[in-house]
């Protein structure tokens, strides 16, 4: 049986990442370039090429730390069982619902409809140089490094793995897409609660299929669910 080059849940699992890390990263800019400690030139211009140059640093550290862990896992994996496999396949499809979900409850707080506790932008005032740098790489590396851990499945399933180059470029580029729209409508739109109500939405309908989805890998393990009732 030939192995589809394609996975909505690793797409899933590197688009919530990456929105998230866009989301960081559009906030840190928003706070350089709209406060008054930094609307000098020169310190404004080191301030956006220092979180350019840690999110850069941070997510090199961290892809490389997922090969480190994915080839081992990988060379591991031959002659795995085809059950355990889809139960570790159902599991990922949860567990990328159960993100999506997530970030479709902090929709709201991407776009600004209510207030953070760190302040208006949702990041700690009275940022220095050194803090922007500390703050922007760790925060980054833990998004691009979560998703080494969500992949731990696949690369436990050795075939599998194939669908992870296609499936992660599709989900940085959706992940990327939607990160900028939510930057580029903090920026510019003054009511935001439609763009946050139908991006909700949204994403709780992915969540909701690829949970049915995980769920289906289960039954083909253990059996079928009996019907409740006949359309």
């Amino acid at each position: 049986m030939s192995v589809p080059l394609f996975n909505g849940a690793v797409m899933t699992i590197f688009a919530r990442e990456v929105l998230e890390g866009t989301v960081i990263i559009g906030q840190y800019r928003t706070v350089v370039q709209r406060t008054p400690e930094w609307q000098e030139p020169e310190k404004q211009k080191a301030g956006l090429k220092a979180i350019n140059t840690a999110a850069g640093w941070a997510s090199l550290v961290a892809v490389i730390l997922i090969i480190c862990v994915a080839v081992p896992l990988g060379l591991l994996s031959r002659d795995f069982d085809e059950r355990v496999g889809d139960i570790i396949e159902g599991v990922s499809k949860v567990v990328a619902a159960f993100c999506i979900l997530q970030l479709s409850l902090k929709m709201p707080k991407f776009l600004g409809l209510y207030a953070s506790k760190k302040g208006k932008d949702g990041v700690q005032i009275g940022l220095t140089l050194k803090s922007i740098r500390f703050n922007v790489a760790w925060n980054i590396w833990r998004e691009v490094a979560e998703i080494g851990v969500f992949l731990i499945p696949f690369f436990l399933e050795g075939d599998k793995a194939k669908a992870i180059p296609l499936s992660g470029l599709a989900g940085i580029v959706v992940g990327g897409i939607l990160g900028a729209i939510i930057y580029i409508a903090n920026k510019r739109m003054e009511n935001k609660t439609w763009l946050a109500v139908f991006m909700a939405v949204l994403l709780l309908f992915l969540a909701t299929g690829l949970f049915t989805g995980g769920l289906h890998e289960f039954e083909e393990v253990w059996g079928m669910t009996q019907n409740v009732y006949n359309y």
